[in-house]
């Protein structure tokens, strides 16, 4: 008998017993995207650009409908505060492990009192407490 007259029931059969004997990936040691029921840092990594912007806009549009102040408004009229600087900063906050398991909502809003020149010893101090407790309520939720 050749191979292309053979049955498939035997490699179906080997690979069924197989598959016990491959490791399952300990979800437990792999980032979790939400932190408190928020999406945070590990999630705006895996956004596509395309994505972060869509994200980015639609956090300014519910500011909007809140009838919350823009982001763009009270800005340091010496810092860049566009959408796209927004964005590029965010991208650089999450670049560091400890920041991502932060809310992208904190994110967005440590952010923007970072370009609207917010002294950067409060933002440092900020962005401890922020990581402190955006830390335990990751574990909190994982228990």
């Amino acid at each position: 008998m050749t191979h292309k007259n053979m049955s498939p029931l035997p490699l179906v059969v080997m690979l069924i017993m197989l598959a016990p004997s491959v490791p399952a990936q300990d979800k437990s040691t792999q980032p979790s995207p939400l932190t408190d029921g928020y999406f945070n840092g590990q999630v705006w990594r895996g956004f596509s650009p395309d994505s972060r912007f869509v994200y980015f806009a639609g956090y300014m549009d519910a500011l909007e409908v809140r009838k919350q102040p823009s982001l763009f408004e009270g800005c340091h009229p010496v810092n860049d505060c566009s959408m796209g600087n927004h964005m590029h900063e965010l991208d650089e906050f999450y670049e560091y492990p400890e920041n991502r398991h932060i809310p992208i909502m904190i994110g967005i809003l440590w952010v923007h009192r970072k370009l609207s020149g917010v002294n950067s010893e409060v933002l440092e101090q900020e962005l401890v407490e922020h990581r402190t407790l955006w830390h335990k309520r990751s574990k909190d939720a994982k228990q």
